[in-house]
């Protein structure tokens, strides 16, 4: 198991801004899985992401865990994933139990461990990861996921039921994903920090490159983000869609007053209105902003499926964004994934960060073949931006404003070697004269 802290210094030019992060260095763990006798250059990948020096946390727990997977057979991982997966995560760990359970940086860092297993299952199978999953047997697939303390909202006997109803016509939506890719929109034009002809000019070329829906920051005040929300909707036009992030910096009145004023813009959701865990806030978001039209989306800091189980049977969350590193890897995203399917909830994935984009990829795939296995796209639309892609061997891909299917074994989450070496933390090539970057307050 090898564990790397890299870090990149996107606070330069304030990508990844928002009304919480105002200067955010996208960081993530970086772990390798090396099996023995596997065939060379074999690798299991997996990423757990976070911002600066949130990493150091990060790395010490993906060390604690990463016991759990020294000496691991394959023959285990395929037949009993859900076990394993409590094993990985620490959830069957006394003495990581007072942590958590499943919460917290302990389960954000599992994430790299639980996502480079799939990550080395796929490769050994010669298969993406998204076609691995969606060509898995039931039972098998099944036996991945942990239902524990969600069983009174979903079941193995559910699980396989959605299963065998997507059956069929999953060879049809498996070549529609390979043909046609899956919905996206991007966040990348409108971050909170950039001035308003950097949007302008992002929208430009978004817009040539096919995308018709467009996210931007709101939260940083009433006046700008009226004129901000007015830029946007004047760029990209009336037909486009516009999602707008408030990342939880509102409290439930402001959140409702605020978009009340806004929705004159007729924004299609509103993204964490308030507080991540407040999920009777959320709900009262909702239904003040239903008359209006407008969704309610989060999941990307919706901590485990329990919590997710709550916002999806209160009407907390319509649309569900549920990410696959916060929530301890893919596993228990299949599990919120299969719960929003049950609730009519559409999935439109977090992205971002660093390789999320990547995975992004791939979780809207397993979503239109195998979970929801929806005939109509509706809103349904993952997030997609392109920072930090340059460093990745198989970068995501789109076209005509979707995602490409991705066609690299496993996650596709390798990095250029050229890369680590100039972006690990804290002997890399880039950080050699900014030893004291992260010291400082406020990043």
């Amino acid at each position: 198991v090898r564990l790397r802290d890299v870090r990149f210094h996107t606070s330069l030019d304030k990508s990844g801004s928002d009304a919480r992060s105002k200067a955010p260095d996208y960081s993530c763990v970086y772990a390798e899985l090396v099996p023995d006798g596997a065939p060379p250059g074999v690798v299991g990948v997996g990423i757990a992401f976070c911002l600066g020096r949130g990493n150091e946390v990060l790395l010490q727990c993906a060390r604690l865990l990463a016991r759990a997977v020294r000496g691991l057979s394959m023959a285990e991982l395929r037949s009993d994933f859900g076990r394993l997966w409590r094993r990985v995560t620490g959830a069957a760990d006394g003495q990581l139990l007072w942590l958590g359970p499943e919460k917290g940086a302990v389960h954000m860092a599992s994430a790299c461990l639980v996502n480079a297993l799939w990550d080395l299952w796929a490769k050994l199978e010669r298969k993406p990861l998204w076609r691995l999953v969606a060509d898995l047997p039931s039972s098998t697939l099944v036996a991945a996921l942990d239902l524990s303390d969600v069983s009174d909202m979903l079941t193995a006997a559910d699980v396989t039921r959605m299963l065998a109803a997507s059956e069929g016509g999953r060879a049809a939506r498996l070549e529609r994903v390979l043909r046609e890719g899956c919905p996206a929109y991007t966040t990348a034009t409108g971050w909170a920090g950039y001035p308003d002809d950097k949007v302008r000019e992002l929208v430009r070329r978004a817009k040539e490159q096919g995308f018709t829906a467009f996210k931007m920051k709101v939260g940083l005040g009433r006046e700008s983000d009226a004129r901000r929300a007015m830029l946007l909707r004047e760029a990209i036009g009336e037909e486009s869609r516009l999602m707008m992030d408030a990342n939880s910096v509102w409290s439930v009145a402001e959140a409702i007053e605020s978009m009340r004023a806004l929705a004159v813009h007729r924004p299609l959701w509103i993204e964490e209105p308030v507080h991540p865990d407040d999920i009777l806030g959320h709900v009262a978001v909702a239904e003040a902003l239903r008359p209006h039209g407008i969704h309610v989306a989060g999941g990307e800091q919706t901590v485990n499926r329990v919590v997710m189980k709550q916002y999806l049977s209160s009407g907390g969350y319509s649309v569900c964004q549920q990410d696959g590193v916060k929530l301890g890897g893919l596993n228990e995203w299949l599990v919120s994934a299969f719960m929003a399917a049950k609730t009519d909830v559409p999935v439109c994935a977090h992205a971002g960060g660093v390789g999320l984009c990547n995975m992004a990829a791939h979780l809207a795939a397993i979503d239109a073949v195998v979970v929801s296995a929806y005939a109509d796209e509706g809103i349904r639309m993952t997030e997609y931006i392109d920072h930090l892609s340059e460093h990745f061997l198989f970068p995501p891909q789109t076209s005509n404003g979707r995602y490409v299917a991705p066609v690299a074994l496993g996650w596709g989450l390798d990095m250029k070697e050229e890369s680590l070496a100039k972006f690990e933390w804290p002997g890399g090539s880039y950080w050699a004269d900014k030893q004291g970057h992260f010291d400082r307050a406020g990043l």
